[in-house]
């Protein structure tokens, strides 16, 4: 056998065996005698088919399918014997029999040789910002309209209330409603954040009957503007619970048992997810300086194969949610690519640092993870660890958290309020942890607050495990 690279051009590489016909025949043999055993043939007894007629009948059908597991088993003793570190799959480009024996082109992504720089010492802003009493009263408004009750009015004269409306849209041509358009109902709570405020507040004094023409968001801030004939169909008060002791030992089945008890609850957990909060901020700086201060040649069949997943895990996500499928335009395919891009540098980049600060997973970094499904499942101590250690992806998850850890350790941070943080790093808004916090007080459904399925919204995919040396490789 005769093996040439034809190809080295960043992290591509392409190799062409040829292979002689007497390395060919060992293999030929081999998928004759287990095919022999299994043939049925008129005139002779199972089995028993002569090897002349086999090879006649059969011969160009056995022989392309053995020359796959051929390429196959060259292509893995070249990896072995040449240290070859391949990424991902290798790809079969063109195989052509001819008298001599076989000609073969195998294509791969090799692994690039690069040494991570400047991850020691990195510095990076620490976003913090310290849960108000504002912020907690909030949250123990949101709990009380948890359990809030309902009554009929005529009018409204505050934000506390749930207003039914007819909607229909305006013909800009004739300033009137659109002919034959049937008119949309929607409740909206006042008092919900995600109401458009200037239609909040045209909706302030409002009776039962009255109509007027509106030009805003109906439903939502961030619902196109335009100009309806809006009608008052009806209007509730929503009278909120009393916040008081009992009403703390209700809802807690007397875990708490005073309102100071809860605010101070309520306290930590805001605080708590503020402070991860600014723990994913600062691990995406990391993770962003890393990507831009280092460059290497990437492999693009990995990047591929990763940017096809991406598309068809969006698309199974859209069927799932029930959303009208459309072909991307050139523009998303391209996002899609450079998250891929970014999603196959970031695990290159955790393996070599891993591998030069010695940040492998071991049992102890295991223990904890371990105790925690051993008192949920039941299970041994010992069949959990060895599932958790075979479980790549988390393993994969537990080697990125330390890494993080690792790096952030040895950085230097700059405190700043997130809300310069965000000015800084030219986002719209801060962030604003008052939800789902009184979820866990209360089981009841929110049945004023409206939930809408808006498009738009940042699609976020997580990370897979590229780490594919050292296996053998199926074409």
């Amino acid at each position: 056998m005769e093996k040439q690279i034809i190809k080295s051009e960043g992290c591509d590489r392409e190799i062409q065996f040829t292979i002689g016909n007497a390395e060919l025949k060992p293999y030929f043999d081999n998928a004759y005698r287990e095919l022999i055993p299994k043939l049925e043939m008129k005139g002779f007894r199972k089995g028993k088919v002569p090897m002349h007629l086999v090879k006649q009948m059969y011969g160009k059908a056995v022989e392309e399918d053995t020359a796959q597991e051929i390429i196959t088993d060259f292509f893995n003793k070249t990896i072995s014997e040449d240290q070859l570190r391949v990424l991902g799959e290798p790809e079969l480009i063109s195989m052509d029999r001819n008298d001599a024996g076989m000609v073969a082109v195998v294509g791969f992504d090799q692994y690039p040789e690069f040494t991570v720089s400047d991850y020691r010492g990195i510095s990076i802003d620490e976003p913090v910002h310290n849960v108000s009493d504002e912020e907690i009263d909030a949250e123990i408004q949101k709990i009380c309209l948890k359990d809030a009750k309902i009554e009929y009015a005529d009018q409204v004269t505050d934000y506390n209330f749930v207003v039914t409306v007819s909607y229909r849209k305006i013909d800009p041509d004739t300033n009137a409603p659109i002919a034959d358009q049937e008119p949309m109902r929607l409740p909206l709570f006042l008092a919900n954040p995600e109401i458009n405020l200037e239609a909040r507040d045209a909706y302030l004094n409002a009776k039962i009957g009255d109509t007027f023409i509106g030009k805003f968001p109906v439903y939502s801030p961030s619902a196109e503007t335009e100009s309806f004939q809006i009608t008052v169909d009806d209007v509730q008060k929503i009278v909120p619970q009393e916040f008081n002791d009992d009403y703390v030992q209700l809802i807690t089945e007397g875990r708490l048992q005073t309102t100071e008890e809860l605010n101070t609850e309520l306290g930590y957990s805001l605080q708590m997810k503020w402070n991860e909060r600014s723990r994913e901020e600062m691990d995406r700086q990391i993770t962003n300086h890393l990507l831009t201060t280092n460059d290497f040649p990437l492999p693009g069949r990995v990047i591929s194969k990763l940017q096809n997943m991406m598309i068809s895990d969006y698309f199974e996500q859209q069927k799932k949610n029930k959303k009208p499928l459309k072909n991307l335009t050139d523009e998303e395919i391209e996002i899609f690519k450079k998250n891929a891009e970014s999603s196959i540098k970031w695990s290159l980049l955790q393996n070599e640092i891993i591998k030069h600060e010695g940040l492998a997973i071991d049992d102890d970094d295991l223990e904890s993870h371990v105790e925690t499904e051993v008192a949920r499942s039941g299970k041994s101590f010992e069949s959990v660890k060895k599932a958790l250690k075979e479980d790549e992806q988390f393993i994969r998850y537990l080697e990125n958290k330390k890494l993080l850890e690792f790096i952030l350790d040895f950085a230097i941070t700059n405190e700043i309020p997130f809300k310069e943080y965000y000015e800084k790093y030219g986002m719209n808004t801060q962030p604003e942890y008052n939800d789902n916090f009184d979820d866990d007080y209360s089981d009841e459904d929110d049945d004023y607050s409206d939930d809408h399925d808006h498009e738009g919204h940042d699609h976020h995919h997580h990370d897979h495990d590229h780490d594919h040396e050292g296996h053998d490789h199926h074409h």
